[in-house]
């Protein structure tokens, strides 16, 4: 029979979403407040490259 993840595997699983979605926020708000400091303008490459960085960070 199949059998469901144990509480502390499914605690584990959504901290790393939880982890996850908040590297996202702060890449997203430092790439902005880059953005607006120098003036230029949305750079998908860099913003990406943010987050990739906060990914390999969190990864545990």
């Amino acid at each position: 029979m199949a059998k469901g993840i144990s509480e502390e595997e499914f605690v584990k699983s959504w901290n790393k979403v939880i982890r996850f979605l908040i590297s996202a926020e702060t890449a997203w708000k430092g790439h902005r407040d880059l953005m607006e400091k120098s003036g230029g303008t949305e750079n998908i490459s860099t913003y990406k490259a943010q987050i990739m960085a906060g990914l390999m960070f969190n990864r545990s």
